[in-house]
């Protein structure tokens, strides 16, 4: 699923951004190139409930991950 696998990209790039730069202020040629790539990009947004993820991952066979 191409929207979970950017969902996790995503998160991941924001979590190093946070790690990285504390700074809410600091300037995006600061950050990784990678995480740069998210500016100015159109953002639809999507809601899921947790029974509606959980389907969406049912149908497309994605296991479900445990920490």
């Amino acid at each position: 699923m191409v929207q979970l696998q950017a969902a996790d990209f995503l998160a991941y790039e924001m979590r190093k951004a946070v790690v990285d730069h504390r700074d809410p202020m600091t300037k995006p040629e600061f950050f990784r190139k990678s995480f740069q790539t998210f500016f100015g990009c159109p953002v639809v947004q999507g809601n899921y409930r947790e029974e509606q993820l959980l389907g969406l991952c049912r149908t497309a066979k994605i296991p479900i991950r445990e920490i």
